[in-house]
């Protein structure tokens, strides 16, 4: 049995074999390293023995272990990568292949790293915006439960013995707190059975493409999410292309790459389209999800032979406009936040002392 034989067998199954998980960031900076080493003009080997050797990640290790002895066996890194698609995902692969065949794979790796940079601190931003939203429900609701099942209820056996009756709003604080604590237990695993069913649900494909379409018609987080995403997508396409990747393979790593399910249709019209001669800017003023500016944008770079240079400033474009949508929200949802918090605070604190203002009147005489 010869030695590409020997090879396929091993490819196939490695393809199976189950890897552990392997960071974003443990991923973003092996690109980057590889790109450093063959810049230093390593072999492919080499650096890969290197970074395996250096890996802070045990599944990373492992996977550049893999990589390097089908390397070694005579596949291109192209093909050995795409024997984990977990971790090497097709625009990158894609890339890399391009970069192979042309002879500038350590220039090709140094323009993914760049890639993959934008996109990371473009995420980080927009989890930063929901962080600081989420912290202080998070205490609300904290702080919210700390009063219902330990302030309040030792506020109700105060107000009992003054055997008066107490304001609508305090018996029914005084209420929910009693039913709380008398059902705490049935409470949280209704909790936990409800948080146990959403994980199975939202792994149906079905639910997922009622939500990313629900999601786009949120009116001020779905146009973040839209702009998010056309700022992917463009420059997805806008780098794939101006490394040398043809129009239709590059439609077609765009559309993996997109999370929403939805995009995701209106790209594979597109890709339809232009594989039967059309545009991408006549498709485009037909999509209810992508904006007629951009189809003029991107019909300008098709009729001027400049459609990967206007792909990419388009996608620094949108990448601007949400980094200033995303401070305006955040400026918006803080003072919101607390006011919001501070009000339920209030309503309770003063649920507990309007009676005690009134003593008079819930005293016995």
């Amino acid at each position: 049995m010869n030695e590409t034989v020997l090879l396929k067998q091993d490819v196939g199954q490695a393809s199976t074999k189950k890897v552990g998980r392997v960071s974003t960031k443990a991923r973003r900076e092996f690109i980057r390293e590889l790109s450093v080493l063959l810049k230093a003009r390593l072999r492919i080997t080499e650096s890969l023995e290197m970074l395996q050797r250096q890996s802070g990640s045990k599944s990373l290790g492992e996977v550049l272990r893999g990589v390097n002895r089908r390397v070694k066996s005579g596949a291109s890194l192209a093909e050995a990568m795409r024997v984990y698609p977990s971790v090497f995902d097709t625009f990158l692969c894609s890339l890399v292949e391009v970069g192979e065949l042309t002879g500038s794979l350590p220039e090709m790796l140094s323009r993914v790293s760049a890639y993959q940079q934008k996109m990371a601190n473009l995420k980080r931003k927009l989890v930063q915006s929901m962080t600081y939203p989420l912290l202080v429900i998070g205490v609300a609701v904290s702080a919210l439960t700390f009063i219902v099942l330990f302030v309040l209820p030792t506020f109700a056996g105060l107000f009992r013995e003054f055997g008066a009756e107490l304001p609508w709003l305090t018996r029914t604080l005084m209420s929910l707190s009693a039913f709380v604590n008398k059902n705490a237990f049935a409470i949280s695993l209704t909790v936990l059975a409800i948080l146990f069913l959403l994980r199975i649900v939202l792994k149906q494909p079905a639910v997922w493409t009622v939500l990313d379409r629900w999601v786009l018609a949120l009116p001020i987080l779905g146009n973040m999410v839209r702009k998010n995403l056309l700022a992917q997508f463009c420059r997805t396409m806008g780098t794939l292309l101006e490394s040398g990747v043809s129009l239709l393979p590059a439609l077609d790593v765009a559309e993996r790459t997109l999370s929403n399910s939805m995009m995701r249709r209106e790209l594979q019209k597109i890709r339809r389209a232009a594989g039967g001669g059309g545009s991408i800017s006549a498709s485009l003023k037909t999509s209810a999800i992508f904006p007629i500016s951009l189809a003029r944008i991107i019909g300008v770079g098709e009729e001027t032979a400049e459609l990967p240079e206007m792909l990419l400033e388009v996608a620094d474009a949108y990448d601007e406009d949400l980094d200033a949508a995303i401070e305006l929200l955040g400026s918006v949802i803080e003072p919101v936040m607390i006011v919001l918090l501070g009000l339920i605070i209030g309503v309770i604190l003063v649920s507990i002392y309007l009676p005690l203002f009134k003593m008079s009147t819930i005293m016995p005489g």
